[in-house]
């Protein structure tokens, strides 16, 4: 088992030093059943946007959220980092950021709504086309940030934002 050392305090005497170590967490490196369709989810976004997959993408039972999937994603990324977070306990999927990616297809809101714990959503500066569909409180209950400028989208602005939205750039 993996663990997360959150605090480390350090006392120093001399030459030597005496380490106490403290509030240990387990990682979760275990799959739910909601991690795995989260995961499933990210790769049907992929797909849709025609992105190249993640490494996970090739392990049916690997967890997206785990540090080892997120390591891999980041060693091919252009950015070296990966274009998804999960949340503290690393069991959900709860950001997404892929602009500048010259993305020049329509949204698939209907896989995005799939993410109920997704709380920042970045797809700005690319060529994304088509509406904002829905209902965006039911469709981002958890969402913060949503941020679309810079894109080819038409239609009129939501009428209904998601109930936590604190930040939305459209234009």
């Amino acid at each position: 088992m993996t663990i997360i050392i959150k605090n480390i305090i350090y006392l120093f005497f001399g030459l030597g030093h005496i380490s106490i170590l403290s509030q240990a967490t387990p990682i979760n490196n275990t799959s739910s059943s909601e991690t795995q369709q989260d995961c499933q989810t990210l790769i049907e976004i992929y797909k849709h946007f025609k992105l190249k997959l993640p490494p996970f993408a090739n392990d049916n039972n690997q967890n997206c959220c785990s540090y080892e999937a997120r390591l891999a994603a980041s060693k091919v990324s252009t950015y070296g980092t990966t274009d998804w977070m999960c949340d503290s306990s690393n069991s959900r999927i709860n950001t997404i950021i892929l602009q500048g990616r010259n993305i020049d297809t329509d949204v698939p809101w209907d896989l995005f709504q799939k993410l109920d714990k997704l709380e920042v959503l970045h797809l700005y500066d690319n060529k994304l086309t088509g509406e904002i569909k829905g209902d965006l409180r039911e469709t981002f209950p958890n969402l913060q940030q949503l941020r679309l400028q810079n894109n080819n989208l038409s239609g009129y602005l939501p009428t209904y934002l998601p109930p936590k939205l604190e930040t939305f750039i459209y234009w």
